[in-house]
């Protein structure tokens, strides 16, 4: 009998439990559970008996957790096979689809008769919202996967024929119906109101998942891994393979070990490789057709992780979120490397936060728990509040009552919580939060945090931020921040930065960013206005200062420079009004620079997060970034400019075609020993940690001439010929249609279409031009 909500102990709520009681007499043999139990694995959602596995002659059962983490997807859900007489673990199952986070692998679990004659039962165990491996719905349709009862190996997967949702609700093995005295399997789709019968087949595969592990970028294919095609069947088998994403190259089976019969009785193994061209999780699925006797399909997902010192990924962990935000760290963990930080959604509207290792991509501790838990936190901030020398965080957690802010020391899971003032006016206090340079030795350590929403003096959501005092005994709030003219939805605090010394007195200042189109300087230790800097283009359709950012020195004058955004949120608005960077003196808040999306790139806007940045371009100087929005593809890149003449100097883009990114990016102190800064990018279910210096692309044409042969004059245009080009660098190549003219002398006869159907092409892949 399971129990999936009940909870073992307090540490670990809802992480399940199952108990197996004699037939006879009612009384409990065994109580089972997790190794390791997790908070709300629900351990116990499904259980089955199946036949003796372990050859001890007595009957044993498989237990279902569908929020059970696997080896390195947290809440993919996992099976155990337990001895049922002595209780002891002889079998855990995990879901071989990628991209599972969430899918509840485990919600029903059967026994199947023996399919392979090994004379012991089979395991059948669903993921009911499981997505296939090319499937980017957030709930996929559900899957069913076969293990081996005898060596849990995976065997084969079951989908539904329509698609539908819910697949796998419950599951019944059937006796013998096509004669090969093997059973059958029947798999429920509750949504679909609908029940499959699968027959067993004449033709087998000796695996049906093969798994490259890692495999260096650099070092072309390594050694082949196999399966075999058994023919079972009575007559020969004409055999047909195809990878179901054609368009990648990344693995790719022998030639010589192509078959196109299998004769009768008999075996061919067939051989597959894997060749990364980055440093990325990859996965393709190979389709084995049996074109006759009968028609049948077989899918072999192919699993690989490309490696490369210059990247690290954390791969399907991060579930993304419309909340997701992260940060890099000055070094947590104590091995002199940065590290970062995830917020992603978890359940009940909350959030959880995950510490990585910026050099090598492991998850960190946070005290004895693998995540701290939130309550709608948004962002989050770095300061060092308890003083040794480790990186701790600032969490705002605007969405909790009136908003507040906590305070996380990563070495031992210990927090602070600081909530606002108790006048009633704040709202949405910690919507937005950051630290105050300290400067020297006489400066205290602050922080600034935005409340937006709160009304003042009858000023409805005016706005207000605070300076708050932190220390290794938590925070206190020192100063209350207010824009001199207070006006209704003015909503000041939107965005505030802690920014270097303005004022001359050794300790760093604020900006505060609002509706009003101004932003607001103040002074760090009284709170005092210093400066109000007006947008230098007060008729352009954007929000000036909706991000703002401290710099250090970026032009040698000895004074800091401020960064304040122009945001454009109208996706119909006309070329020229996309956004602009603006860069201030320090000195005299005059506007040194502005910076408009690049040109190349038509329809390309600003996006909604500028960065200050360490050192990323090796001039000593610091940089900036900001994430953009490409209109005609809804394609999003991050942006890095060099802070010493604010030119583009590299251009980042997701590195899976199959996956857009998201404007959450950061920067990541030094984690490689070359003393420059990392960057750190997201997507809706990974982080990819770009290390200095970044990977560049490289073009291939592997067709060098196009002839269009006679055509005559005046029937109009041809059809267009598509144009191969391969990416065989190491970066995206964004955007290839940029670089492209036709030249010569007949050059207006041929033309170039439809320039927009392809932006960029990641590394291993190919593009082409119409």
């Amino acid at each position: 009998i399971g129990s999936p909500y009940e909870t073992p102990d307090s540490a670990t709520p809802e992480a399940g439990l199952a108990y197996l009681f004699d037939g006879a007499s009612g009384d409990l043999l065994h109580t089972f559970q997790l190794e390791t139990p997790t908070h709300t694995a629900h351990f116990g959602s499904s259980v089955a008996g199946v036949e003796d596995l372990d050859g001890d002659g007595r009957g044993d059962v498989v237990i279902g957790a569908i929020n059970g983490n696997d080896q390195r997807y947290a809440r993919a859900g996992r099976a155990c096979v337990f001895s049922g007489s002595s209780g002891a673990l002889i079998h855990t199952l995990f879901s071989p689809t990628p991209y599972r986070f969430g899918g509840q692998f485990g919600f029903f679990a059967s026994g199947i008769p023996d399919l392979n004659f090994d004379d012991k039962e089979e395991i059948a165990v669903s993921a009911t919202i499981e997505p296939g491996a090319f499937y980017r719905s957030p709930d996929g349709p559900g899957l069913v996967h076969l293990f081996d009862g005898a060596s849990g190996e995976f065997l084969e997967t079951f989908s539904s024929p329509n698609g539908g949702y819910s697949f796998g609700y419950s599951m019944a093995p059937l006796p013998d119906m096509n004669g090969d005295d093997r059973p059958e399997l029947a798999i429920g789709n509750e949504m679909e109101n609908r029940a499959y019968v699968f027959l067993s087949r004449a033709i087998e595969l000796d695996k049906k998942h093969l798994d490259f592990s890692e495999r260096d970028v650099d070092e072309g294919p390594g050694a082949p891994l196999e399966f075999t095609i058994w023919n079972v069947g009575n007559e020969d088998a004409v055999i047909e393979l195809r990878f179901q994403d054609e368009e990648s190259n990344e693995f790719r089976v022998a030639n010589d070990t192509i078959p196109s019969v299998v004769p009768k009785g008999a075996s061919r193994s067939i051989q597959v490789v894997f060749d990364p061209a980055l440093p990325v999780e990859r996965s393709n699925v190979l389709l084995v057709k049996i074109l006759s006797p009968r028609m049948e399909e077989f899918e072999i997902p192919l699993s690989g992780v490309g490696y490369d010192s210059k990247q690290l990924v954390v791969p399907g962990l991060l579930g993304g979120g419309d909340r997701m935000k992260v940060t890099g760290l000055s070094d947590v963990n104590g091995d002199g490397f940065g590290d970062f930080a995830v917020n992603k959604d978890a359940a009940f509207n909350n959030t959880e936060i995950f510490l990585y290792s910026g050099s090598n991509g492991e998850m960190l501790p946070i005290g004895n728990r693998t995540y701290f838990r939130t309550e709608d936190a948004i962002p989050l901030g770095v300061v060092d509040f308890t003083g040794d020398g480790l990186a701790d965080l600032v969490v705002g957690e605007p969405g909790v009552n009136d908003g507040q802010v906590r305070l996380l020391d990563p070495s031992n899971g210990q927090y602070w919580t600081l909530a606002p003032p108790l006048d009633g006016n704040a709202d949405d206090f910690g919507v937005s939060v950051s630290e105050i340079p300290g400067g020297d030795a006489n400066c205290q350590r602050r922080i600034v945090v935005g409340a937006f929403l709160s009304s003042e003096e009858n000023f409805t959501r005016s706005g207000m931020a605070y300076i708050a005092s932190v220390s290794s005994d938590g925070a206190t709030i020192v100063q209350e921040l207010s824009p001199p003219t207070l006006q209704d939805h003015g909503r000041f605090g939107f965005s505030v930065s802690g920014i270097s010394d303005l004022t001359g007195d050794g300790c760093g200042d604020v900006l505060v960013g609002s509706f009003l189109n101004q932003v607001f300087a103040f002074d760090g230790q009284s709170g005092e206005l210093v400066r109000v800097i007006q947008s230098p283009n007060p008729t352009a359709e954007e929000f000036f200062g909706h991000s703002v950012a401290g710099m250090p020195d970026l032009d040698g004058d000895g004074s800091p420079e401020n960064l304040v955004l122009g945001y454009n949120p109208n996706l119909l608005s006309l070329p020229g009004t996309y956004g602009n960077i603006y860069v201030f003196s320090g000195d005299d808040f005059r506007p040194i620079r502005t910076i408009p999306p690049p040109d190349f790139m038509p329809g390309l806007r600003f996006g909604k997060q500028l960065e200050s940045l360490p050192d990323m371009t090796g001039d000593g100087i610091a940089d900036f970034s900001i994430d953009a929005l490409l209109n005609t593809l809804d394609e999003k890149f991050v942006l890095l400019y060099d802070g010493a003449n604010g030119e583009l100097f590299h251009i980042f883009s997701s590195p899976y075609s199959e996956h857009n990114l998201r404007e959450e990016h950061a920067a990541v102190p030094d984690a490689n020993g070359d003393g420059l800064g990392e960057m750190l990018v997201t997507g809706n279910d990974f982080a990819h940690l770009f290390y200095s210096p970044f990977p560049q692309p490289a073009i291939s044409l592997p067709q060098s001439e196009v002839d269009f042969g006679m055509v005559e004059i005046g029937t109009g245009a041809t059809d267009p010929f598509n144009i191969p080009i391969d990416n065989i660098g190491a970066g995206t190549l964004v955007p290839f249609t940029s670089y492209i003219e036709i030249t010569g002398t007949d050059a207006a006869a041929f033309r170039i279409i439809s320039l927009d159907e392809t932006v960029s092409i990641v590394p291993g892949r190919r593009g082409y031009v119409p």
